[in-house]
């Protein structure tokens, strides 16, 4: 029972350490964040103290070790009391007096328990912890007792009274884990060693609990718009069912082998030979049966999501008369069948009225009056350009300003999301109003998540069907050429975005009129970059409109992709499963963060990424497995990364500069570029594109080429 009182002792010291560490790192300016690093770093005190207790039971400073357990205990207790007071961050904290009256008292009580022999006067070691108390001990336990009571009596009246009805859901499940680390305080401090005296588990009990409610804790103050308790425990309970299945049979094999004759006569290498089978097959074959149970309630819900997007991607005629009731009805209904939405209505912009009318609604309609373009609906959708659930209003600092009038809408016409269209100009051309869930149950954060995914898909069908319609209306009876014109002038960027420690130059020569080369730019915030070129071949319209939907992902929320293949897959995904294009494209994505000084880069098939180092003249490729987007939609291309040394130099190219040749036949070759390169590695990259166009031009003359060209240049600085 020592060791074991000791292995749990240390792993509830890494485990409030890391919480400790992770809070101040990550998340300190947070105020809710800051606190609970206390809390946490006061529950590490008390773990390192009960290990010292346990390795050197005949300390002198044993009684004093005791009484900061018991200080500790108590400055927790009231550090939680503050935490329910300002928790969530963003509903309205308890008023000042009451979070600053209990400080003085509390911090009193717990001195008194360190330094003086009134509240603990002695602590003993013998078989287990054993405190003697003095005559004052019933003043800290009041003192505990009514933080302990204060604490939960506040969470009890957020979690009945919180405007946002969706936190009070998961304030409901972060108290069943509260109650547990309770539960085994109760059963392990109290009904064991009074009804049983048996005192053994004490200090078990006292870090089991600890490492509980810091746990639970810490996952409720990550990010309190995006807890998911339920996830939580599935997972929580999924790895300590693994980490058990593959500890706790290895522990009594090798504890019986001490004590079992036979056992101790079995040869070493077959009882590792057991020990490594076991684990072999249980990993390969019982763990993943356990996840499956444990995430059988999600896997049945992507097998749902994966038919919905199935349903509503089925391709419909634009040529046919009744184009936008089945569009509609194919693309909004199934939320009914699917999701299990009450009702929803569908508000699309008239250019005539100027405003957002009626056009479609199952389940009852959402009664709303005229939706101007200046509301403050239209300009809050517009700023937050994605899915708005109800909760989102109370917990984006964003809309903070308008929360009250916003909280009004969602009321007045008893709806619970709101998901914005936009076309290419960044303006709302549509509007969807979903209402409660037919079980009244909050929308989760997984079914939220879908529903941004089921809005880009929307978006993307409604903008170029509307983009479609105005093009057939503006030019009836115009040549493809035309309609592939605009959408390239309307997706080519003129200039290339740039950012500190990095300098980017492009040439493009347009030499295709059915599709050809895109590429572009974006800041994902202010000192990082992403840049993509793709190829869409030069297949007349069908490229355009793949190209469209390229530039269509990219542009609209750029902010929201972290990695090279986040881009990619979003690609893959909206291609591959797009009613526009069946088409594909070979293509290149990078990003480059001036503070990291980092470049990573993922590769769907495209020509490789040169990168040449000044130092050593070297030219090198970098690339990534992939298939091009559009190809597999359950593919998942990959990032790599690099830190390249100042003075590198990068080369992006398309296949169209190194295919054109000249009236000799000959191909321009890419070691004419490099060469460029190589002698004149000191200039900027605008310098080295006209160089290597002038170059490109003498070599080609007056040869008529069909592909477009397109090269990248950038060097770190």
């Amino acid at each position: 029972m020592y060791y074991v009182d000791i292995s749990i002792t240390i792993i509830g010291i890494f485990f409030t350490l890391y919480y400790t560490i992770f809070n101040i790192v990550k998340r300190y300016r947070f105020a809710v964040n800051r606190l609970f690093s206390c809390i946490s770093f006061t529950a590490f005190l008390i773990a390192a103290l009960l290990l010292f207790l346990l390795i050197f039971p005949d300390s002198p400073y044993t009684t004093l070790a005791g009484r900061g357990v018991f200080c500790c205990l108590l400055i927790a207790a009231q550090l939680f009391f503050h935490l329910s007071q300002i928790f969530p961050r963003w509903e309205k904290r308890s008023p000042t007096w009451l979070i600053i009256l209990p400080i003085i008292p509390g911090i009193a009580v717990a001195l008194m328990t360190l330094l003086t022999n009134l509240i603990i006067a002695e602590t003993k070691i013998a078989d287990f912890l054993n405190y003697t108390f003095g005559k004052f001990f019933i003043l800290y336990l009041i003192s505990f007792g009514l933080f302990i009571v204060g604490t939960f009596s506040i969470l009890l009246h957020k979690s009945r009274h919180m405007e946002n009805e969706s936190f009070r859901k998961q304030l409901f499940y972060m108290s069943q884990g509260t109650n547990l680390a309770g539960l085994i305080i109760l059963v392990f401090m109290f009904v064991l060693p009074i009804a049983f005296d048996i005192h053994d588990y004490k200090n078990i009990g006292l870090i089991t609990s600890g490492i509980v409610l810091i746990g639970v804790i810490n996952y409720a103050v990550s990010d309190e718009r995006l807890v998911d308790f339920k996830q939580f425990y599935l997972r929580t309970l999924y790895w300590i069912t693994v980490t058990v299945s593959l500890g706790l049979p290895v522990y009594l094999l090798l504890y019986y082998r001490t004590v079992s004759i036979i056992l101790r006569q079995t040869p070493l290498p077959i009882i590792t030979f057991i020990i490594f089978l076991y684990l072999f097959l249980f990993f390969r074959i019982v763990r993943p049966r356990i996840e499956r149970f444990f995430r059988r309630e999600y896997l049945a819900f992507e097998r749902n999501v994966n038919e919905f997007f199935e349903e509503i991607t089925q391709y419909v005629d634009a040529e046919t008369e009744e184009y936008w009731d089945t569009f509609l009805h194919n693309v909004i209904d199934r939320l009914e069948s699917r999701f299990d939405i009450s009702k929803a209505s569908f508000y699309m912009y008239n250019a005539t009225g100027k405003n957002y009318t009626f056009s479609y609604s199952f389940g009852g309609k959402i009664l709303l009056p005229e939706i101007d373009p200046d509301s403050i609906l239209i300009k809050t959708l517009s700023a937050h350009a994605h899915v708005l659930d109800r909760s989102m209003i109370f917990t984006d600092e964003q809309i903070r300003d308008d929360r009250e009038s916003l909280i009004s809408i969602y009321k007045d016409t008893d709806t619970q999301v709101i998901l914005p269209f936009f076309n290419y100009e960044r303006e709302i051309i549509g509007l969807l109003f979903l209402g409660p869930l037919k079980n009244n149950e909050p929308y989760s954060f997984v079914l939220l998540s879908v529903l941004e995914l089921y809005r880009i898909q929307f978006e993307l069908n409604l903008a170029n069907s509307i983009l479609m319609e105005e093009i057939k209306a503006a030019q009836k009876r115009a040549h493809d050429k035309l309609v592939i014109s605009n959408i390239k002038k309307k997706i080519k960027p003129t200039t290339l975005k740039q950012v500190e420690s990095i300098r980017l130059s492009s040439l493009y020569i347009d030499n295709s009129e059915y599709g050809g080369d895109y590429f572009d730019s974006v800041l994902l915030s202010p000192n990082k970059l992403c840049l993509f070129i793709a190829n869409t071949s030069d297949l007349g319209v069908e490229s355009a409109l793949l190209g469209l939907e390229l530039y269509t992902v990219l542009h609209m929320q750029p902010e929201k992709f972290q990695f090279p293949e986040q881009v990619l897959n979003t690609m893959n995904w909206v291609i591959a499963t797009s009613r526009f294009s069946k088409k594909y494209a070979p293509a290149f994505t990078m990003m480059y963060s001036e503070s990291s000084r980092e470049l990573t880069y993922a590769n769907a098939a495209f020509n490789p990424f040169l990168v040449f180092d000044s130092t050593r003249e070297i030219f090198t490729e970098l690339e990534t497995k992939g298939v091009p987007i559009g190809v597999d939609r359950s593919f998942s291309y990959e990032t790599k990364a690099l830190k390249p040394l100042s003075g590198s130099i990068g080369v992006l190219y398309s296949d169209g500069l190194v295919s054109a040749f000249n009236d000799s036949g000959e191909n321009y070759s890419l070691g004419r570029v490099k060469d460029i390169i190589r002698l004149n590695k000191d200039v900027m990259p605008s310098v080295l594109i006209r160089m290597i166009y002038k170059d490109f031009k003498d070599f080609v003359k007056e040869t008529k080429l069909i592909n477009d060209i397109s090269l990248i240049i950038m060097k770190i600085i």
